[in-house]
Formats: structure tokens, C-alpha cells, sequence
């Protein structure tokens, strides 16, 4: 049992450690291009590219509840970009793919 402990707790200072040292305890590690993806469930994270034009892209990226610069899954599209749909149905809500944000909203058809 005490074993047990030992490893959890040098574990825990591990895991801490590892959250000061990536981007998921300072948002100003990543670069401009570049957004903070979670290690899973960890307090850990790694720097990604964000999406470029004609890149598939979350149409609401799912982003940390306590860290709001670290993302779950994927990167969003790069600034000035925005995700958009062109399929319907389930998978539209879901995916798309960036383009070039021209501040006009998609017309429904």
C-alpha cells in the first residue's frame, strides 16, 4: 500500500511538472499558426498547426472547461478563417472544412 502511494504521488508531481512545461499551462508557448491539443485527459499539452483553406475542421472545436486555449480534438481554422459546412444532415453539424472568412453568413437553401 505504501508503495502504492509512493508511485501516485510521484506520479501526480510528474503530471504537474509536465503541465508547466507544455502549452497547457501557458497559451504564449504555441506560435501565431499554432493552438494547444490536451494529452488525452492529462494536464499536459501539444502544440498543432491550425487549419489552413480546404483543411477538415470541427464546425465547434471542443475546448478544455477550466483552460480556455487548450482544445480537446483538433485545431481551429487559422485566423481569419472559418470552418464551414457543405454537406447536410448529421455530419454537417459536425465537420467541415475552412475557407477564407468573408464576413458574409452562408445562405440557406
Amino acid at each position: 500500500m505504501r508503495f502504492f502511494l509512493t508511485c501516485l504521488v510521484a506520479a501526480l508531481c510528474v503530471m504537474a511538472a509536465s503541465a508547466a512545461l507544455t502549452c497547457f499551462g501557458d497559451a504564449e508557448k504555441c506560435g501565431e499558426d499554432e493552438c494547444c491539443i490536451q494529452v488525452g485527459n492529462t494536464p499536459a499539452g501539444i502544440c498543432r498547426k491550425r487549419h489552413d483553406v480546404d483543411e477538415v475542421c470541427e464546425m465547434k472545436p471542443v475546448k478544455n472547461l477550466f483552460k480556455d486555449h487548450v482544445y480537446k480534438l483538433r485545431c481551429p481554422c487559422l485566423n481569419g478563417h472559418k470552418c464551414v459546412s457543405s454537406k447536410g444532415g448529421l455530419l454537417g453539424k459536425f465537420a467541415g472544412k475552412c475557407q477564407v472568412d468573408s464576413g458574409e453568413e452562408p445562405s440557406e437553401e
